[in-house]
């Protein structure tokens, strides 16, 4: 399936006075990350929307062993990579991890040194949009994206992102 390009997800403004045309181009990333065990075999998942809620992409990434924690960042990075590649330039981000959402937000402090090198990681993307904004979403109404980071054995050993257009 040839997957359109991100102009078809833009929002086009008219200025009334100059009769610029200028290219919102927004996404919504939702993010997840799963461990069996903690740490544990892991994987990272992400969802990127128009804004309008429809499936742009769907992104998985095997991790290896790493901690739930971890494996939530990673999730989040990765599809705020994707989201740059694809040329978004506004992006909503939603997550269940409320450590992740709090830490990249800079409201909570990092304890260790591989979150903090993760949250930068994430801080650093964050800021290559013209405008940003993280949120938590409460575990009690998931994501449609949730278990898409750990499906199977199979999937966490499968080191590849997937994406997909619907």
């Amino acid at each position: 399936m040839e997957v359109p390009p991100v102009s078809s997800y833009c929002v086009l403004y008219v200025l009334m006075d100059s009769f610029l045309v200028h290219a919102q181009c927004s996404c919504i990333l939702e993010f997840d990350g799963a461990s069996k065990g903690n740490p544990g075999i892991a994987g990272a998942g992400a969802v990127l929307r128009a804004v309008d809620g429809s499936l742009v992409y769907r992104l998985r990434e095997g991790l290896g062993i790493a901690t739930n924690n971890a494996a939530e960042y990673r999730g989040v990075i990765l599809g705020l990579k994707y989201a740059l590649e694809k040329g978004f330039k506004h992006i909503r981000v939603q997550g269940d991890s409320k450590l992740v959402c709090m830490q990249v937000q800079g409201l909570w402090r990092t304890k260790t040194q591989n979150m903090s090198d993760l949250c930068n990681v994430a801080k650093e993307l964050s800021e290559k949009f013209v405008s940003f904004q993280i949120t938590h979403i409460d575990r009690s109404s998931p994501l449609p994206h949730d278990c898409y980071a750990l499906n199977d054995e199979r999937d966490i050993h499968d080191y590849s992102i997937d994406s997909e257009l619907r």
